[in-house]
């Protein structure tokens, strides 16, 4: 089932089940900019390993940004629970380190600075955070992100 328009895709899922949250965030991400993210649910057989304790618990999401200027910029990970929006989603993409980052900084200068403006725009957000607000924060966090010279 395709929950997008014909030109960029939104949201694909391949899976019946979970359908009370599958609307829920259908109808969230329907209400975003169709040309800023693609966003899909990462299938389970894929996630087993890794996020075994979240399959039963909800849905994870791959959320990348649109940005044909800048397509280095790596997508981020949602697990969103069963009981969204009365529980906000978790960002998987964020180190589980006493000073979270994204997980693909890797000590790389412009990793580490969009790591660095996406997690302290994360800690302004109340509590029953949406989608869209981490979203919103991905996309701010794009065009905040410095210029680096590759050139050293």
């Amino acid at each position: 089932m395709r929950l997008d328009n014909d030109s960029y895709p939104i949201i694909k899922v391949r899976c019946t089940t979970n359908n009370s949250l599958l609307t829920t965030i259908a109808d969230e991400i329907n209400q975003l900019p169709k040309d800023i993210f693609s966003i899909e649910r990462i299938s389970d057989y894929r996630t087993r390993k890794s996020f075994d304790n979240h399959q039963q618990n909800g849905i994870i999401l791959r959320c990348k940004l649109l940005d044909k200027a800048n397509p280095i910029l790596p997508p981020i990970r949602l697990h969103v629970p069963m009981i969204y929006p009365e529980q906000a989603p978790e960002i998987l993409s964020l180190t589980k380190t006493p000073s979270p980052k994204l997980d693909f900084s890797d000590g790389h200068p412009l990793f580490e600075r969009i790591s660095s403006i996406f997690v302290s725009h994360l800690f302004k957000l109340r509590p029953q955070h949406t989608i869209t607000e981490i979203l919103n924060i991905w996309v701010r966090n794009d065009e905040e992100k410095p210029n680096v010279n590759f050139s050293n």
